[in-house]
């Protein structure tokens, strides 16, 4: 039930307590409100730091992009300049073979600026013609020397080498060329060249990669065969031993170098393609500093910017954290008045679901009632009405109950009725359903049975469990025994009032029958109970309208014709003695 008292205590709280909580209340708004600030602070300047750290990702992509791009050109150029070798070797040989070498070589290789002079040298390394006129080739020779320890390529045909350029300075980026004719493991002949790999790489001097930006050519062994930086062009650098040149022992054909070059002063961003045709690798080079700093302006208005958010964003918080202090009184009262509608709301539904489950519930057995019992049974016939097992209603009434309840007194009898139902419930089905009606009478609908003789188990099943010795009932022991009667579904009815008038019926045959026992109801019984009915509705009817007269005869002796006694005869009636 409501409670009044513990209401208005709820709705006027003690002066100290509410102060305590208003004070507690704005401490955590003013904390609350200061993490805020800062949270929105932080995500402003971390958005700022990502950007700009993700645009030098970006620009760092890009620089890598185009330094592929760029050593993807000068790979397909420096790929068509060794090509011409393997060409102009296949038309000295022939040439050689016409005995006309010299005309090709003074008139083939003049016209190309790549190729500074040629020679054709014979099996045994004897030179057979020089494009420069020389009777000797001491550099071309050596080169020769040197290609002869390596072995063959293949049974037939022509094998390029490069070889490492002179070691003066003026002649670093002059690399030599050989073209090895063999034929059935066997040394033809030799074409050998000098290509001017300054003269290839003059033609990037004006890609836009930076003051510290470089193209360079190394071969596969990590020996730097040119080099330009701007205008400037050099080589010679033998990077094998250091980790510079760690990408040319890899399975990547292009990348990002890890490692800096070992003269290097300053960050670098680097990238290379490893020529798959020819023993060379382009490295494309660009100073990591100088690409960040094309940024720096405007990172700077970034910065700035935030900063200026920053303070605008710390005003208006200020401004909302004065107002809102100034109102946070008021919303204490409001957020107070609205709680206590909460909880009355609460408190209102749980007492409405309490008195809704009382309505539908015997407050003694804790069981269903008559009106609870109604609602479910309906639900179950219906669904009987699509079964094939029959549906039984018991109704079950405790045999001498009224004596033990006026004997022993209405406590034991509540115990007694207690444990009744509670062995009700332990003995049937938990689907099947369980109602007190009223005093000692329960009333059981039992669901999809499948004979007649299932029902009667059930049915002696409860007689027995009921009719067990009740310990200990405020320190007495009760024997009582159940009458049932059983009407069934569809047989003995359609609805579920018909059944419980049948199973009451049949209840009292029981009881007519003994103690503890069951009965089914009987339709013969039907039109007697019928009659009863009806005869005591006229009786009633009668009573109330005056329509029974009582008459008395004198019983007279017939020895001395004294009065004796009086005969009661009724209008309607059979005579009775009185």
């Amino acid at each position: 039930m409501f409670n009044t008292r513990h209401f208005l205590r709820f709705s006027f709280p003690p002066l100290k307590t509410d102060l305590k909580n208003l004070i507690l209340d704005e401490k955590n708004f003013v904390v609350g409100t200061i993490l805020l600030a800062l949270t929105v602070l932080l995500v402003i300047w971390l958005g700022t730091f990502t950007r700009i750290e993700g645009e030098k990702a970006l620009t760092i992509e890009s620089a890598v992009s185009d330094g592929n791009n760029i050593a993807a050109i000068v790979e397909a150029n420096l790929n068509e300049v060794l090509d011409r070798a393997t060409l102009y070797a296949r038309r000295a040989q022939a040439a050689q073979a016409e005995e006309r070498p010299a005309y090709f070589l003074h008139t083939e290789i003049r016209d190309d600026p790549a190729y500074l002079r040629a020679a054709l040298f014979g099996s045994r390394g004897e030179l057979l013609e020089s494009s420069a006129n020389r009777k000797q080739e001491p550099e071309l020779e050596r080169f020769i020397l040197a290609a002869a320890a390596q072995p063959l390529s293949s049974a037939r045909g022509e094998q390029l080498l490069i070889g490492h350029p002179s070691q003066s300075g003026s002649s670093s980026w002059r690399v030599p060329v050989l073209v090895r004719f063999s034929s059935q493991n066997e040394v033809r002949g030799y074409f050998v060249a000098i290509i001017d790999l300054g003269y290839l790489l003059r033609f990037y001097k004006d890609v836009k990669l930076g003051e510290g930006g470089r193209i360079e050519v190394l071969m596969r062994d990590g020996y730097q065969l040119a080099e330009i930086n701007g205008t400037s062009l050099s080589g010679g650098i033998d990077y094998a031993s250091t980790g510079y040149a760690d990408f040319l022992s890899g399975s990547s054909v292009a990348g990002v170098i890890r490692h800096a070059r070992p003269d290097a002063s300053r960050s670098e961003v680097s990238v290379y393609r490893i020529s798959q045709r020819y023993p060379f690798a382009i490295v494309i080079s660009r100073d990591e500093g100088e690409l960040i700093r094309q940024l720096t302006s405007r990172h700077t208005a970034y910065l700035l910017r935030a900063a200026i958010i920053s303070i605008v964003l710390a005003l208006l918080l200020l401004t909302m954290f004065v107002i809102a202090l100034r109102q946070r009184r008021l919303y204490a009262g409001l957020a107070a008045s609205e709680q206590e509608k909460k909880e009355l709301i609460v408190q209102l539904e749980q007492e409405k679901g309490r008195a809704l489950w009382q309505a539908a519930h015997d407050h003694l057995t804790m069981l269903p009632n008559r009106m609870r019992f109604y609602e479910m049974a309906q639900i179950e016939l219906a669904r009987a009405r699509r079964s094939r097992n029959l549906y039984a209603l018991l109704f079950l009434d405790l045999d001498k109950f009224k004596p033990i309840n006026d004997t022993l007194g209405h406590a034991v009898g509540d115990l007694l009725l207690q444990q009744v139902g509670a062995r009700l419930r332990s003995s049937l089905r938990e689907y099947d359903l369980l109602a007190r009606f009223g005093g000692d009478e329960f009333v059981m609908l039992i669901a999809d049975v499948a004979s007649e003789a299932d029902i009667a188990k059930v049915a002696a099943k409860l007689v027995d469990a009921i009719s067990q010795t009740y310990h200990d009932l405020e320190g007495k022991d009760v024997d009582v025994s159940p009458s049932i009667g059983i009407a069934l579904y569809p047989r003995d009815g359609q609805n579920l009032d018909t059944l419980i008038t049948h199973a009451d019926i049949a209840m009292y045959m029981a009881k007519s029958a003994g103690a503890g026992t069951y009965r089914f109801f009987d339709a013969s019984l039907n039109a007697f109970s019928a009659r009863e009915v009806d005869l005591l509705a006229h009786f009633k009817n009668a009573i109330k309208r005056g329509e029974f007269r009582l008459h008395f005869q004198p019983r007279v002796s017939l020895d001395d014709y004294a009065v004796l006694g009086l005969k009661r005869w009724c209008a309607g009636s059979i005579p009775s003695t009185g």
